[in-house]
């Protein structure tokens, strides 16, 4: 039996250099800028710690589709599946080396629900040839995605209460995925019609190493204790193990925006 799959990433950056390119452009523009602005600044703080919940800005979609054979004929089970709309929590630390750069590191972590809705198969005819019968039935799936990340910071005051924050380096994805193996369905003769009863699922987990770079803007209404919002970009891919035994590619990470908790020592 084989297994295919299709892939289409809504604001895919895997194959997109030119908007790599664009965000680290940015990130140089707005270090120089807040460079700028903090030259006058003395910074004597020595550690930080940002707690955030995030949300996705971008979807990560992607399609398995399971090859089985049934009455001497080949059929079909179609499952597509949604990443993303599900706030998670991102928590950063970091302390500072020398003037204004410091090393830290932290995990951000989301569980989608539902990420998988219906699945379609196609079941052939136990008494005819090419006459597929069209099954459709609720395949509910989940995923968790966990991060963590190793940064290079740049901490840098841009004003009396304010911290501008740049960072960047590898992450660590570590993702749990549940996908549809099977479809279950009743039928009676004279069979042309089938009607969906149940379907199987199988846990998968994947690792994999990619990058994440962003920033964050804190201000403090004490000398410890403060709020803020962040912007991260990460990317990666993982695979999974079909049931066929083939390679499914999917696409991990991507844009996250958050607001919370900001502490510095």
């Amino acid at each position: 039996m084989a297994n295919g799959f299709q892939r289409v990433v809504s604001g895919k950056v895997m194959n997109m250099p030119i908007k790599h390119f664009a965000i680290a452009l940015s990130v140089v523009v707005l270090a120089i800028g807040v460079g700028t602005v903090a030259s006058a600044q003395v910074i004597t703080d020595r550690g930080w710690i940002h707690v955030s919940g995030v949300y996705p800005v971008q979807q990560i979609t992607f399609t398995d589709t399971v090859t089985f054979t049934e009455t001497f004929e080949t059929g079909t089970t179609v499952t597509p599946y949604t990443v993303g709309g599900t706030p998670g929590v991102d928590v950063m630390g970091g302390v500072r080396l020398w003037q204004y750069v410091g090393v830290g590191a932290g995990v951000t972590q989301a569980s989608h629900t539902g990420v998988s809705t219906t699945s379609t198969t196609r079941s052939p005819h136990p008494l005819y040839f090419n006459r597929h019968r069209t099954v459709t039935g609720a395949s509910p799936t989940d995923r968790t995605e966990t991060q963590v990340n190793i940064h290079a910071m740049v901490v840098v005051p841009a004003g009396r209460r304010v911290r501008v924050t740049l960072f960047g380096g590898p992450t660590l994805f570590q993702i749990k995925q549940e996908l549809v193996t099977s479809v279950s369905k009743t039928d009676a003769y004279p069979f042309n019609t089938a009607t969906f009863q149940s379907y199987s699922k199988r846990s998968q987990s994947a690792s994999s190493v990619g990058f994440n770079a962003g920033a964050d803007v804190a201000v403090y209404f004490s000398d410890h204790v403060g709020v803020g919002g962040v912007v991260r970009y990460s990317v990666g891919t993982a695979d999974f193990i079909t049931v066929d035994g083939d390679t499914l590619s999917t696409d991990v990470g991507g844009l996250h925006v958050g607001v919370g908790l900001r502490l510095k020592f």
